[in-house]
């Protein structure tokens, strides 16, 4: 599963829009990190997972969560029941 995981976040990570991709569990332990996120960001981003989760009563699909920085930029996260996975994208060139 390791190697799996770490082809997924370098493959979306080679994407030239995504700065950084973040893989964690559902404890929010750092399961892999690429680009300009850090471990620091797994506790973070597993509970916006979770709050997003929770907002759903349909329990097979979990929302997309995204939210937007003053910086400009997008961070989207996307939880399984297991894993959480956020991506950090640059802004539209129509935002700056």
């Amino acid at each position: 599963m390791e190697s799996q995981m770490n082809k997924v976040l370098t493959e979306v990570g080679e994407n030239p829009e995504v700065t950084g991709v973040i893989c964690t569990d559902q404890h929010g332990l750092c399961l892999g990190v690429k680009g300009n996120l850090s471990t620091c960001h797994a506790g973070l981003i597993t509970s916006l997972a979770h709050c997003g989760r929770s907002l759903r009563q349909d329990e097979t699909h979990s929302p997309v969560i995204t939210m937007e920085s003053e910086g400009g930029q997008i961070l989207m996260l996307k939880s399984t029941e297991n894993v959480s996975f956020g991506i950090m994208k640059t802004a539209p060139q129509s935002w700056h």
